[in-house]
């Protein structure tokens, strides 16, 4: 009787002190990734636990022009749904992708920064006017403009209780967005959304369930999620780069030479031969005065490379035609 006394009482205190001695045993995260494309259903991608998922299973030409050249993608600040989480977030996140994008060595994904223009975003969507944005910096040989935005994180956790055993299941989602526009033509060539979830089921024993709380204003968890999430978009984004057009912009007329601001980083190669076209038209959709895209300009001749200067850029030497004027478009011929 005595000694049953004793193994009640340590049994008791053992269960008040949720002691550690007690079972917790933990199965692997499970990640989750859902794509949700503009005016399409859902699909999903399962990966395993410690998978990013980025990057994964990419051929090494998606994404690239047939020729080989490599398109000018701008990439600009991205956006945040929320006021109250770090700029530093979706800085870094930008940032990431930026080098992803680059490491493929089929694009030239580009920041910001040395470019002096004004990055609108609507006041009413609180989104980029990418159409706008495309005008500005269609002098620049930029093909493609992308802009990406955090649209929610949220933090989930279930709990079943039976005696001192809990049951418990933990979610964290990442919703985050890309959109990349053709600056030549104004439309949006690739609009997604993606929801990356991590789930994690745990069963604890003996263990007092306030003492383990999800941390949900987690910092390092929390950024570290949003830029995994965005890493999620590299082969897509590659993939939507075939619907662009590749061209390059006229920098200087020199006698029978004339400088391009592409060269041998863009993937052109001597004895290339480009097209020259002046500046189409702007077409404006009539009702809301925005600007739906430029038509194709009129060819004034064809140039050879012949040699290259600068960080990317080409001389050529006038093949055909004449009346080359700076900002005039050159495309492969």
């Amino acid at each position: 009787m005595v000694w049953n006394m004793y193994i009640y009482l340590i049994l008791f205190v053992l269960t008040l002190s949720g002691c550690s001695l007690f079972e917790r045993r933990n199965e692997l995260p499970q990640r989750t990734v859902k794509d949700q494309i503009q005016g399409q259903g859902l699909g999903q991608n399962k990966t395993k636990a410690g998978d990013t998922g980025a990057g994964q299973g990419l051929d090494p030409m998606e994404g690239s022009s047939k020729s080989g050249l490599r398109y000018r993608l701008l990439v600009l600040p991205f956006l945040d749904a929320s006021t109250t989480r770090p700029s530093s977030f979706r800085e870094g996140a930008r940032k990431r992708l930026l080098v992803d994008l680059n490491r493929t060595g089929q694009v030239i994904a580009l920041g910001t920064e040395d470019y002096k223009t004004n990055f609108k975003v609507d006041p009413k969507t609180l989104d980029y006017d990418l159409p706008a944005i495309a005008k500005d910096v269609g002098a620049f040989g930029v093909s493609g403009i992308l802009e990406g935005k955090v649209m929610d994180f949220r933090v989930q956790r279930k709990t079943g209780q039976v005696g001192i055993v809990r049951n418990l299941k933990s979610a964290f989602d990442c919703v985050v967005r890309v959109r990349v526009l053709s600056v030549r033509g104004g439309r949006e060539v690739f609009n997604t959304v993606k929801t990356v979830t991590i789930e994690q089921a745990d069963i604890r024993v003996a263990e007092r369930i306030d003492s383990d709380r999800f941390i949900e204003a987690n910092p390092e968890l929390t950024e570290s999620m949003i830029q995994e999430a965005f890493l999620e978009f590299s082969p897509q984004v590659l993939k939507s780069l075939e619907k662009l057009q590749w061209e390059g912009r006229v920098a200087a007329v020199q006698g029978s030479r004339v400088f391009l601001n592409v060269g041998r980083l863009s993937g052109l190669k001597i004895g290339d031969i480009l097209k020259v076209v002046d500046e189409g038209e702007d077409v404006y959709d009539p009702e809301s005065g925005h600007r739906i895209g430029q038509v194709q300009g009129r060819m004034k001749g064809t140039l050879e490379v012949v040699s290259f200067f600068g960080q990317d850029g080409a001389v050529t030497l006038i093949h055909s035609g004449a009346g080359f004027k700076e900002n005039d478009h050159v495309e492969l011929y």
